[in-house]
């Protein structure tokens, strides 16, 4: 069984459909999205019912979450709220509605854990060592089962490791681009943006994993930039959203 994982959409349907051409073209069985499928660019409705008509499987982020509620919002800064306030305006109420039911966690066919952000560590970014030791150790205590979660959040793509002694490895994945999941080893796994890469490649960022071989792949897909960020511009969104998206940061 292949699945293809894919994180913080955040509104991009032109890099949304790209990634979802290559799943097919991947022969995905099954995508499961880890939440932000709103926030920052100008489709939030179309990648919201994509997401509901082609039944992904799939958990909220926290811009979902703030587009949904009618509560001022928090934890945001001043271009990311303004990009939250304008998509509440935009969102229909169905969609409104899809985005609660979103549960925080899932347990994908008893084989991986999928989550935008562990909430215990403060909705802090998984983005180093020290991090994810934390989110290990959150985990444990949880008695999370499985060893193996797949998380968003970072908008950059990453692979910790922790082994039986609770020493924490940051995988490489920039040789290869692939990882052989081992056992008696936990995983916290990013596959990166599919819609505002921040690592400094503006492709949209998605990963599949294969049960038969027990490995991760990380892909890349290319997509029409300037499209979206003429979306953008034309929806009268701060003009960063716009600017960062050729940039990949």
């Amino acid at each position: 069984m292949r699945y293809a994982v894919l994180s913080d959409i955040h509104s991009n349907l032109e890099a949304l459909d790209s990634v979802l051409k290559r799943t097919k073209e991947l022969k995905a069985g099954r995508i499961v999205c880890l939440g932000d499928i709103v926030g920052y660019n100008a489709d939030p409705n179309r990648c919201v019912e994509l997401i509901k008509d082609l039944s992904i499987t799939a958990v909220a982020g926290n811009h979902d979450e703030e587009a949904a509620s009618a509560n001022p919002p928090r934890n945001f800064n001043p271009y990311a709220e303004e990009s939250i306030l304008w998509t509440r305006k935009e969102l229909g109420e169905e969609n409104k509605g899809f985005l609660r039911t979103l549960p925080a966690a899932v347990v994908v066919d008893g084989l991986f854990l999928a989550l935008h952000s562990p909430k215990d560590t403060g909705d802090k970014y998984i983005s180093s060592g020290h991090a994810a030791a934390t989110a290990f150790k959150m985990l444990r205590e949880a008695r999370t089962e499985p060893p193996l979660t797949f998380l968003g959040h970072t908008h950059v793509r990453r692979v910790f490791a922790e082994e039986e002694d609770a020493k924490v490895i940051d995988v490489d994945i920039e040789t290869t681009g692939t990882v052989k999941i081992k056992k008696n080893r936990r995983y916290l796994i990013n596959p990166g943006s599919v819609g505002q890469p921040r690592a400094g490649d503006s492709r949209a960022s998605f990963l599949t994993y294969d049960t038969d071989s027990n490995t991760i792949e990380f892909h890349y897909a290319d997509y029409d930039i300037e499209a979206t960020v003429k979306k953008i511009r034309a929806a009268g969104l701060p003009e960063i959203n716009a600017k960062r998206l050729p940039l990949g940061q």
